[in-house]
Parts: structure tokens; C-alpha cells; sequence
């Protein structure tokens, strides 16, 4: 059961947040929170609408993945090291959170799993670290976050984590994740209004999805034809799925 406490320190997270002009500090506020408030150690992924289904899937790969952390260095240096291409605990924790929204590591079987056994001897309890927790925020068109905090694991840290992950998702919608433009220059609102466009949304449901005009979708939609030298929608969803192909 959660205490006021833990209300108020939730909401003081939400206003921090809340407070923020742009998407760059989105992450690293998060980050800078949860230390304040809880005194955990955290790592926060801010997935794109692509890369975001692999996340419930259990196929993100950290080694691309963009993610903000308070962690020590060591810590996330061997992580991404030893398992930046293949986490095992992506898809018991993908299930997990379809099922709970809140994944402890320390909940999942080991006895069958020698890779997800070895993260545990070699990494987890060698470090000293007591659990991690796994929650994610789905904001739709706008991405998503995959939330990772080291804890002592608790019933309250989980609670915490579940009704927080919640409560993002508008901030989130506010805040999107950047999205990949490599070398065809699209503006971050851009390459937004043309990863729904690939998505096969009308300029209508996009217009209300995002808050902007019709004039506002059509304008971005033109200059992302022209930057992509697209000449229809569906040339331009064709070279944006080439983009994110796996190298």
C-alpha cells in the first residue's frame, strides 16, 4: 500500500516534468526525479513509435537504443557489453508487462533459462544490486519509454513504478521520443508526421493526434516528401521501413 508520500513525491515528478519546453531533457529529468524522490538507480529508454513494439516484444537492442542513466558507468558499460544485442530478460519481461505493467527480474524462472541464470550470478548479485524493475509507457504515435530501475524491490517500488508508468503518458504525448532522421534531414516534428503517415493515418487523424492544424500536417508532410524525394505517401512509407531495416 502506498503512502501519501508516495503520492506527493509521484506528483512533485510529474511537475518537474511538466515544467519542461522541450523533448531533450525529457529523459534526463526522469533520471534526476526518481534519484530525488526514491533513491534509485534508473535507466530510462525513450523509444520511437518503431522501435517501440520491440520493446514489448523483448527485442530492444541497447547498443542503439537511445537511454538516459544515473547508474554507475561500470555497471552499464558491461550490460551493454555482455548483452546490448540479445537482454535475456526481454521476453519474460515483455510478458510480464503485458500482464502486470511491472516486471521484477527476481520474479522471473531461472531454473530453464542458463543465459537469464548467468545475468543473475555474474551480473546482478555481483554488483550488488538488489533487483531490477521493469516497467514501460506506451504513448502511442508519440513513442514510448521503457523505464529500468535498480531497487531493493519492494512491494511499494513496484507499486511506485506501475501507477508512475501510467501517469507519464500524457507528458509523454507532450514530449516525444526523437526519432531517427540519419541523413535525410527531417525535422523532429517532421519525421513524426511522416511515421504516421507510413503508418497509413489520414492528415486528419494525424492533425488531431499531434494537437496541429490540417494546414500544419500538410505543410510538414510536403517538406518530408521533398526531403525523402518522395513523390506519395506510399513512397515515403517504403523509404522510411527501408531506413530501420536491421544492417
Amino acid at each position: 500500500m502506498l503512502e501519501a508520500a508516495d503520492y506527493r513525491a509521484m506528483f512533485r515528478i510529474l511537475e518537474a516534468v511538466e515544467r519542461l519546453d522541450t523533448a531533450e531533457r525529457f529523459s534526463a529529468t526522469l533520471v534526476e526525479q526518481l534519484a530525488r524522490e526514491f533513491g534509485w538507480r534508473s535507466l530510462i529508454f525513450q523509444l520511437s513509435p518503431t522501435d517501440f513494439s520491440d520493446f514489448r516484444a523483448g527485442r530492444v537492442c541497447l547498443r542503439t537504443v537511445r537511454f538516459t542513466h544515473n547508474v554507475r558507468p561500470g555497471l552499464v558499460d558491461e550490460m551493454v557489453e555482455r548483452w546490448g544485442d540479445y537482454h535475456p530478460l526481454g521476453p519474460g519481461v515483455s510478458v510480464g508487462m503485458m500482464r502486470s505493467g511491472v516486471v521484477a527480474a527476481s520474479q522471473l524462472d531461472t531454473d530453464a533459462n542458463e543465459m537469464l541464470r548467468d545475468y543473475f550470478d555474474s551480473y546482478v548479485h555481483r554488483r550488488g544490486v538488489g533487483d531490477v524493475l521493469h516497467a514501460a509507457t506506451d504513448a502511442g504515435a508519440r513513442g514510448g519509454l521503457g523505464l529500468c530501475a535498480y531497487t531493493d524491490n519492494g512491494p511499494r517500488e513496484r507499486l511506485v513504478l506501475a501507477k508512475l508508468s501510467k501517469m507519464l503518458v500524457p507528458f509523454l504525448r507532450q514530449h516525444p521520443a526523437v526519432v531517427d532522421t540519419r541523413d535525410d534531414g527531417l525535422t523532429e516534428r517532421e519525421a513524426l508526421v511522416a511515421r504516421l503517415v507510413a503508418e497509413g493515418h489520414p492528415n486528419q487523424e494525424i492533425a488531431l493526434q499531434l494537437g496541429i492544424s490540417l494546414g500544419t500536417v500538410k505543410k510538414h508532410l510536403s517538406r518530408a516528401l521533398a526531403k525523402t524525394g518522395s513523390t506519395s505517401r506510399t513512397q515515403l512509407a517504403f523509404r522510411l521501413a527501408r531506413r530501420v531495416e536491421p544492417e
